[in-house]
């Protein structure tokens, strides 16, 4: 069992998705049916952490993936991208922020199996009693301190066969720490990685096009 180096507060910490998310994001995007939300945790340097994005549009249909990349968020570094994979089933139960890789992913009727990203063709809506895809990203870099992205922008092929470009804005954040840390050294990171998550989540509503209040 991996252990928690210190539970980020206030912002997602593990839950079953569809249960922490912000209001809708405003900005145009084929995804905003996926909303807006932040998982995140610490992890040591070099471990790899994974966070879902939730493939649901307004105007559901089949899409063939592509390619997806990290959407930056401003002040605060980018980590690497390493891993992609595609998750389908019913009551889907994923940590909004985890640890390691392959991730295990719960479903009606037990696990749910991993497809790979590119060339997969899902379809962009619900099917059944919460029924739908999501993709998980891993991340991971070999500095410390705080990371965050605003989650993936998602190239697909319509089913007309058109190339798009667009956002998920479910993103994530994690605070890299050394392989050993004294108590002092403990407290200190999780006091600057509490405050570093707000204005990571802050920072993605506003990419969002979602002001806080309105």
């Amino acid at each position: 069992m991996r252990a928690r180096l210190f539970l980020m507060c206030g912002i997602c910490a593990t839950v079953t998705l569809g249960g922490c998310s912000s209001p809708p994001a405003y900005k145009a995007s084929y995804f905003n049916a996926a909303g807006v939300s932040m998982g995140g945790d610490g992890a040591r340097t070099g471990q790899v952490m994974y966070f879902p994005a939730r493939l649901l549009s307004d105007a559901p249909g089949e899409i063939t993936l592509v390619s997806a990349q990290l959407i930056p968020v401003p002040n605060f570094r980018t980590p690497k991208l390493v891993h992609l994979t595609v998750v389908y089933g019913c009551e889907l139960v994923v940590p909004s922020a985890g640890w390691g890789w392959p991730p295990q992913v719960q479903a009606q009727g037990g696990n749910a199996a991993l497809h790979a990203f590119a060339g997969d063709k899902i379809w962009t809506g619900t099917r059944g009693m919460g029924c739908y895809h999501l993709v998980i990203y891993g991340i991971t870099t070999t500095s410390t301190g705080p990371f965050a992205v605003g989650g993936l922008r998602v190239t697909f092929k319509s089913g007309s066969g058109d190339l798009q470009s667009s956002p998920i804005f479910n993103g994530g954040f994690s605070y890299y720490v050394p392989a050993k840390l004294s108590p002092q050294e403990v407290a200190k990171a999780r006091k600057e990685s509490d405050a570093a998550n707000n204005a990571a989540f802050n920072a993605l509503n506003k990419i969002a096009g979602y002001k806080s209040g309105t």
